[in-house]
């Protein structure tokens, strides 16, 4: 029971970690996209960039969250 425990307050932790990098990144994108034309290959990147960081993000927490509940059921 008490890897149980464990387990879901470090998935508490790596979940919260993944949503500040998000929200970091959701902050950072606008901010950078407003300092560039809308329709040049600078914005298609910033978007590219945003897209990219994201799903990384997502696919580190998923991961990680599998990892440790995996561990814990051991």
């Amino acid at each position: 029971m008490k890897a149980v425990l464990l387990a879901f307050a470090l998935c508490l932790a790596i979940v919260a970690v993944g949503m500040a990098c998000i929200l970091q990144l959701t902050r950072w994108n606008p901010r950078a996209l407003s300092s560039v034309h809308p329709l040049s290959w600078e914005a298609v990147g910033l978007v590219g960039a945003y897209a990219l960081g994201f799903t990384a993000a997502i696919v580190l927490v998923l991961v990680a969250l599998a990892l440790t509940l995996a561990l814990a059921r051991r």
